[in-house]
């Protein structure tokens, strides 16, 4: 059974004092803020012992002394990314042995939990005013522009094989679909973005969009700069590929022409609906650029 936190000895004397003063179990447990079972409990105690004072309990003493406890919770306020195998590598040497268990069930009890690292790239204080300067820019478009913007990026899809080799589909910069190039689109209308990957820096990439989109492209020294380090506020990264790795990963894939149906099935399941959702979305988050002075915000979506 989890052991309970245990009440200090000043709230446990006033609850003394409350019901040597007369008042109900009731009473007290509203005053204090205590269930009626721990009020009882405490008169029990005090009555049959005369005492207030925590008696000394049955069983194997509990090896996470204070001390081990502060070690714990310093070791992970240092780096957060030990482990509680290394912390208990840590105490051994330190003569306290403890199971991880009890490790991760200390930080737990302090307000410290496990959670997956958010990737995200480390801001400057120049990259929060580039991204402030492009939100500010920008958030007084006209209604609809942001549903002529043609946004690229890419991501890779995995199947793991066998012998922990790794098959991956993903775009290449030098490969592309029949289908792209028959599009049948007005660029006088569309505006193409790209982030500044290198591979989108090239002389060769950005004189071949000042040739198809003149003058209406965002990117890496385009007409229209595009913020350094900041994949994260555009439509594909912040729901378009976590949607579709979704829908991909929800069959198990038997190999990777199944893996290729998959994706190409995902991407066609996703209606245009969603799509111009998305993008009210994208105006949303070039104000919260702008609330939060550049820098990331997602933690409070």
């Amino acid at each position: 059974m989890a052991r309970t936190k245990e009440i200090s000895e000043d709230l446990t004397k006033r609850v003394v004092d409350a019901h040597q003063a007369g008042k109900g179990y009731k009473t007290i447990s509203k005053e204090f803020g205590l269930y009626q079972s721990i009020i009882r409990q405490i008169v029990y105690k005090w009555r049959k012992f005369k005492t207030i004072v925590s008696l000394p309990r049955s069983g194997r003493p509990t090896k996470n002394t204070p001390r081990a406890r502060r070690v714990i919770v310093g070791e992970v306020t240092k780096d957060p990314r030990v482990t509680s195998k290394q912390l208990k590598a840590s105490l051994t040497l330190a003569n306290v042995n403890v199971h991880e268990s009890t490790i991760r069930r200390t930080l737990n009890n302090n307000g410290v939990h496990g959670r997956v690292a958010r990737r995200k790239p480390l801001l400057s204080k120049k990259n929060n005013a580039a991204r402030l300067q492009f939100a500010t820019d920008h958030v007084d478009k006209p209604e609809g522009y942001w549903k002529n913007v043609l946004w690229m990026d890419e991501t890779k899809i995995e199947l793991f094989g066998l012998n922990e080799k790794h098959y991956v589909w993903r775009k290449e910069n030098t490969a592309f679909l029949t289908s792209v190039h028959e599009l049948n689109i007005n660029r006088r209308k569309i505006f193409f973005q790209q982030d500044g990957a290198p591979p989108h820096y090239g002389c060769q990439v950005r004189a071949f969009l000042d040739e198809q989109f003149p003058g209406k492209w965002i990117g890496r020294r385009g007409p229209e700069e595009w913020p350094p380090r900041s994949p994260d506020p555009t439509p594909l990264d912040f729901y378009i590929w976590g949607h579709l790795k979704a829908i991909v990963y929800a069959v198990k894939t038997q190999d990777v022409q199944h893996l290729k149906l998959r994706i190409l099935e995902a991407c066609a399941s996703i209606s245009s609906a969603v799509l111009l959702s998305v993008c009210d979305e994208w105006e949303k988050r070039v104000a919260l650029t702008i609330q939060h002075n550049g820098q990331h915000f997602e933690h409070i979506l």
